[in-house]
């Protein structure tokens, strides 16, 4: 019922124009006092043709309408799959960064025993461990990046300060590897 309304008010025009045609019709035939079967012909020719024109905007308007509605549709389950795609994008953030974390302790527990424990491959397996560290360290940053909510802080840093945690932190790596550094302080924030 909605859509023959619907309907009705956008054909509503033209049937309109064809009354007040069809009205112009009949007072001419009134006041010239013309034969009215003729003009009854005409009211069934006007009238046939308006009722093929409003079946033909009909079938048209029914086939809008379907195409609206499986558009909206549409729209309603790609809203419902971005939300899925989100939630399944979260969820697997959130399982990256537990399992991070969580392989944070086995490298703490390694790193322990092997400051304790000499043989000939401790060298070695620090330095793997090292590099264990530093790409779980990149993960863990990977995932705040993504985050901007995660614990951030942007401030102005000395860059000597930085650079002398650096060196600290890899001169293990410097000294097994026989590199040496020659570092002038630059006094830069």
């Amino acid at each position: 019922m909605e859509k023959i309304k619907k309907f009705v008010k956008t054909e509503v025009k033209i049937c309109v124009a064809v009354f007040i045609v069809l009205l112009i019709f009949f007072f001419v035939f009134l006041f010239a006092n013309l034969d009215f079967s003729l003009f009854y012909l005409s009211l069934e020719i006007v009238t046939f043709c308006l009722l093929i024109y409003l079946f033909i905007c009909w079938v048209t308007f029914k086939k809008k309408e379907n195409l609206q509605e499986q558009v909206n549709q549409l729209l309603i389950e790609n809203r419902q799959l971005k939300n899925t795609i989100d939630i399944e994008r979260k969820d697997l953030e959130e399982y990256f960064l537990l399992w991070v974390h969580q392989i944070k302790t086995p490298i703490t527990v390694s790193d322990l025993i092997l400051q304790k424990e000499k043989n000939p491959y401790t060298c070695q397996l620090k330095e793997q461990m090292f590099y264990i560290r530093e790409y779980t360290n990149m993960a863990i940053n990977y995932m705040k990046l993504k985050d901007r909510q995660a614990d951030m802080d942007i401030a102005e840093v000395e860059i000597d300060k930085l650079l002398k945690s650096l060196l600290r932190k890899y001169s293990g790596l410097f000294i097994d590897k026989n590199i040496s550094l020659d570092y002038q302080p630059i006094d830069t924030k």
